[in-house]
């Protein structure tokens, strides 16, 4: 799904999107100097994994994230498998899928 900007006279932004489902951590973290709201956590790496593998327009989500969204019924949400890939700095075999737009 590409939504363009141009139409209304604006410069179009193509972003690819990965999403993981789990525990992380918020909160600030730094020094008194240096203080920022970050989160941490394995999900956040992997959602960030997956980001990085999109193309433009693409959303890449885990293999927990679209059996959530599967058993909570969302209507017109499917997924295509990418099949079990590794991933640097996840520590299992992932399956991600890309979400299909019906």
């Amino acid at each position: 799904m590409k939504i363009s900007l141009e139409k209304e006279g604006l410069f179009s932004i193509d972003v690819g999107i990965g999403i993981a489902t789990g525990v992380a951590i918020a909160g600030n973290i730094g020094t008194q100097e240096q203080m920022n709201y970050t989160v941490i956590g394995e999900p956040v790496n992997l959602a960030q994994r997956l980001e990085s593998i999109t193309s433009p327009g693409e959303i890449i989500v885990s293999g927990v994230t679209a059996d959530l969204a599967l058993n909570q019924g969302i209507k017109g949400l499917q997924f295509k498998s990418m099949g079990n890939i590794s991933i640097k700095g996840v520590s299992k075999s992932v399956s991600p899928m890309k979400v299909i737009y019906k």
